[in-house]
């Protein structure tokens, strides 16, 4: 008796730090942390022609944009579009008009992407854009995107994770 008692303690420590493990592992931290794990590159890897423009710049360079961290994403028919990170933990996006003019900005905290990305649709309201996650399965595998689908346009993919509409 005096040896099935340890056994039984013994059993107990192994249960106890198999269900500690278990609480532990349900608190995965998210997969993505930084600008750079939705837009790759997005930390000045990149030469001048993918980065923001120089005619924006000053538009944002009093906002807490990191005008050095900056992506060309992709360009529909009446914008291109830029990624950008600022220093308050978000990522943006910027369309730039053909004539090097910004329409607007749209941000989104980093920590928060994973749940639905970020959208954007400039002022004019005929085209948008989308920045998904690099893990938002069906969508990012080009399953699902008519569920997603605006009333009268249909996405463009234009990479792995950014999408245009251009509604008519």
């Amino acid at each position: 008796m005096k040896y099935s008692w340890k056994i039984v303690a013994a059993a107990g420590t192994v249960g106890l730090i198999a269900l500690t493990s278990l609480i532990g592992a349900s608190n995965i931290v998210p997969s993505i942390s930084t600008a750079s794990d939705i837009v790759p590159n997005i930390d000045g890897g990149v030469g001048p022609k993918e980065s923001l423009p120089k005619s924006v710049f000053d538009d944002y360079s009093k906002v807490g944009i990191n005008l050095g961290n900056s992506k060309l994403l992709g360009s529909g028919a009446e914008y291109t579009y830029y990624a950008v990170e600022n220093r308050d933990d978000e990522i943006c996006i910027i369309p730039v008009t053909e004539l090097g003019k910004n329409t607007g900005m749209a941000c989104t905290k980093i920590k928060n992407f994973e749940a639905y990305g970020l959208r954007i649709q400039p002022q004019d309201g005929g085209e948008q854009a989308w920045l998904i996650s690099p893990n938002t399965g069906d969508i990012a595998k080009n399953r699902d995107i008519q569920s997603v689908t605006p009333e009268g346009g249909a996405w463009k993919r234009v990479s792995s994770n950014f999408l245009i509409s251009s509604v008519s």
